[in-house]
């Protein structure tokens, strides 16, 4: 990754030069924070002209002191407002799939008592696939973001920059050299064969480096080379690793390093006699060992082999381990039924880290494999459900829900859960723009679940989810809930000019107290004609909207 300019000034748009995989999708992130003084116990922050040059994406700001947090921005005219109350002085609020474009925002809210100041941590990431060669320059304004340092991500590429007051002087010139592509190859392998180490090592600084780099073993040198790298150019470096004794070691290069497993040239152990080898062996590496050391740990047949309770007995020590990888890989490549079985089976804080380690595997078989669990035992996975973090209970319900035939599953399952953790599903769905998604799950929830996610949602929240639902469920709604604009057409009115040209005049009226915003859209044997959009009408307001239909 090369941000452009190295040290910029405020105001400056730099650019982020990615180089990847060809077509590869690459997650872009910049964080930074912002201080904030409070005036009257209030704080207030105004941006102008933020720019969101790309889509997906996602806005997060983590607000400590204070008491609540308020977002409000206009899209397409409308006015928004995100709000969330913190809990001990720190909330986080956050927005997924920001449509592209230019936006004003203003961050206001109240600060703890005796606060003289709040603090904002704003992350924005964006999501971006590489060319055919593997590139991609992603510009980034920095008109809003404060004086000193911000951190770029890309991938696993982690950045600091400093930005600089416009006019400043740069700081000086300096030398950077960087590990990147460091490998051990096989990462387990046996005793007395060849391990292969390459590394590329870059200088990332604007002057010249001549430094001797080394390798460790364990904390203990094994080898050292000479490099000397101009601003911006890289070298290889690999060599070969012999005659290490049995056990797990640790490559070491600057600040990068790599884990590798030695075992015997011919182990005969069973998977129990396995999990007793590998204790404090790195979790990443585990599927690699039980395949070298062990095939029956892995193999699809190994729960038929070892029998329901042994397997279970098996898979928990391995979860003790933290040791989940290789399993759920088991479960996945199991028949679905039997793979539920074990799943339903184990107990509830071992089968939350199991899902966890399947979905990031494999979401769509992960979902599949939870809705045939749920068919045979819904309530122990709500147990297991209710044991993993929310961002992962709304992802894992969002793949079942996408399933053929299966929102009924995911309504099933919400309802065992608290009305806050519903909740907490129904606006993460809603923030990421999966409507279509929620709509068909409360066409299938009962009414008490359908009237708590109405009545907990905010206004705007609403009008973005109602039409997602069938009339018949609309219908079940408790109106009573519906903070829907009071709106009332007066009268429509007709008038043909000549032939082939009418004017049609429709007078509305806001009946409540609050302004709002409507779309008032003509429709003619039964195809959208036409759509004014009022931007706003007060309360008690009256007026006229017309229409010039041929």
């Amino acid at each position: 990754m090369e941000v452009t300019p190295a040290s910029p000034s405020q105001g400056d748009v730099v650019t982020i030069r990615i180089a990847a995989q060809p077509e590869e999708e690459v997650a872009i992130i910049i964080s930074f924070s912002k201080t904030l003084s409070v005036v009257d116990g209030k704080y207030e922050w105004i941006l102008e002209d933020v720019q969101v040059p790309s889509t997906p994406n996602r806005v997060s700001v983590r607000a400590e002191s204070v008491a609540n947090v308020h977002i409000s921005t206009k899209i397409i005219f409308l006015p928004i407002t995100k709000s969330a109350t913190a809990t001990d002085g720190v909330v986080t609020i956050s927005q997924g799939n920001v449509p592209i474009g230019t936006y004003d925002l203003r961050l206001h809210g109240y600060a703890l008592p005796n606060a003289t100041a709040v603090t904002l941590n704003v992350t924005a990431s964006a999501t971006v696939k590489t060319d055919s060669e593997g590139i991609y320059d992603y510009s980034y304004n920095t008109s809003n973001i404060p004086l000193g340092t911000f951190r770029v991500e890309a991938g696993s590429v982690k950045k600091t920059v400093n930005l600089n007051e416009k006019g400043s002087s740069p700081p000086p010139a300096h030398a950077e050299l960087a590990i990147r592509d460091l490998s051990v190859y096989p990462p387990v392998s046996s005793v007395g064969s060849e391990i292969r180490v390459t590394a590329m090592v870059i200088n990332t600084g604007e002057r010249l480096e001549d430094r001797m780099i080394g390798f460790s073993i364990d904390r203990e040198p094994y080898t050292e080379e000479q490099v000397s790298l101009e601003s911006g150019e890289s070298r290889y470096l690999d060599f070969s690793l012999t005659g290490l004794e049995e056990g797990w070691h640790v490559l070491t290069v600057m600040d990068s390093s790599r884990s590798f497993v030695v075992v015997p040239a011919q182990t005969e152990d069973t998977a129990s006699r396995v999990f007793e080898q590998l204790k404090g062996v790195p979790s990443e590496l585990v599927a690699d060992i039980l395949d070298s050391v062990s095939p029956k740990a892995t193999s699809n047949e190994t729960a038929r082999e070892l029998g329901l309770s042994e397997a279970i007995e098996v898979i928990e020590s391995a979860v003790e381990l933290g040791l989940t990888r290789p399993f759920s890989t088991l479960l996945l490549n199991m028949e679905k039924d039997e793979g539920a079985t074990l799943l339903i089976s184990v107990e509830p804080r071992g089968g939350s880290a199991l899902l966890k380690s399947m979905y990031e595997t494999d979401p769509q078989s992960c979902a599949a494999l939870v809705e045939a669990a749920t068919s045979l035992e819904s309530t122990v996975v709500v147990e297991i459900l209710d044991l993993v973090e929310t961002d992962l209970l709304s992802q894992v319900l969002l793949e079942i829900a996408r399933l053929p035939s299966t929102p009924s599953t995911v309504a099933r399952l919400l309802e065992g859960m608290s009305p806050e953790r519903v909740m907490a599903v129904a606006r993460s769905w809603i923030d990421d723009g999966h409507l279509r998604e929620l709509g068909l799950v409360l066409d299938e929830a009962p009414e008490e679940m359908l009237n708590t996610v109405t009545g907990n949602l905010e206004k705007e929240d609403q009008l973005l989810m109602l039409p997602h639902l069938l009339p018949e469920t609309f219908a079940q709604i408790d109106p009573g809930l519906l903070t829907l604009p009071d709106l009332t057409v007066i009268d429509v009115s007709v008038d043909r000019s000549d032939a082939m040209k009418y004017l049609i005049t429709v007078d509305i009226r806001n009946t409540g107290v609050e302004p709002t915003c409507v779309d008032v859209t003509l429709t003619v044997d039964g195809s959208r004609a036409d759509t004014f959009t009022v931007d706003e009408i007060r309360g008690e307001e009256e007026l006229t909207v017309e229409f010039h239909w041929e």
